[in-house]
C-alpha cells in the first residue's frame, strides 16, 4: 500500500527527516510530546508537520522548545 504524505495542491516543503532519531516539543506548562522514527518533517507558520512512517503529527508552533537528536552522519538543520 502506498501512502502520499501530501496533497501537491497544499504545497508543503516536507524534506527527509530520516536521521532525525527524536523530537520532543515543550509547550507552555512544561508538557511534552515526543516523536521516534521521524520520516519526513515540513516547517510551517502555524504547524510542523511531520510523518513519523506509521502516523502524521501536527504540531502547532506554540510550543517553547524543540529539541531533537541525529544520527551520526546526520543533518542537523534543514529548514
Amino acid at each position: 500500500m502506498a501512502i502520499t504524505i501530501s496533497d501537491p495542491k497544499l504545497k508543503f516543503k516536507f524534506v527527509d527527516a530520516t536521521d532525525i532519531l527524536w523530537i520532543t516539543y515543550t509547550f507552555p506548562g512544561y508538557d511534552t510530546i515526543t516523536i521516534t522514527g521521524t520520516q519526513m518533517i515540513a516547517v510551517e507558520k502555524d504547524y510542523h508537520r511531520v510523518w513519523d512512517g506509521t502516523q502524521g503529527h501536527m504540531i502547532p508552533t506554540t510550543f517553547l522548545e524543540m529539541t531533537f537528536g541525529v544520527a551520526d552522519g546526520g543533518t542537523v538543520f534543514k529548514f
